[in-house]
């Protein structure tokens, strides 16, 4: 009898590895083409836009929560790195988010065609702090994850 269970785990097992793999390759590829075409036309010598970087920032942190959970469907089975990959996936999770918004943001006022000084002056501050916003979002998102560790 307890054969018989152990083998009902594992083939649990296996019918949830196939589709996290499946899904591991295809975001692989569409992520990793996104992120190629970003870099080789920066490397071409077009201007960075901010939309571009935030999109290719998109891309990495996609690819990286993606490979954090498939490791822990795989390595979850043989070791116990239930918490840190949590934190890991966490973290990737909450910076996906905040750039989304981000960009969610610098497109909405691209589009506005309100002309009011606040807007104008948006327009420009967005376009020239891109790059230090990134790097807030990113940090928040670490010490939000930190405080996982607090609370345990």
């Amino acid at each position: 009898m307890a054969g018989s269970a152990e083998g009902g785990t594992n083939v649990l097992y296996l019918g949830l590895l196939v589709p996290a793999l499946m899904a591991l390759v295809a975001g692989l590829v569409i992520h990793s083409f996104i992120i190629g075409v970003n870099v080789s036309d920066w490397w071409r010598g077009r201007s960075v836009t901010p939309v571009d970087l935030i999109v290719t920032l998109l891309g990495i942190l996609r690819i990286c929560a993606q490979s954090a959970i498939t490791l822990d469907v795989f390595l979850g089975r043989f070791l116990p790195l239930d918490f840190l990959m949590f934190t890991v996936y966490l973290f990737f999770t909450n910076a996906n988010v905040l750039v989304t918004s981000l960009l969610s943001f610098i497109y909405c006022l691209k589009i506005s065609n309100l002309h009011t000084r606040l807007f104008l002056y948006l327009r420009r501050m967005i376009s020239h702090r891109t790059g230090r916003l990134i790097v807030f979002l990113l940090l928040f998102s670490a010490v939000n994850c930190s405080m996982v560790f607090v609370m345990v």
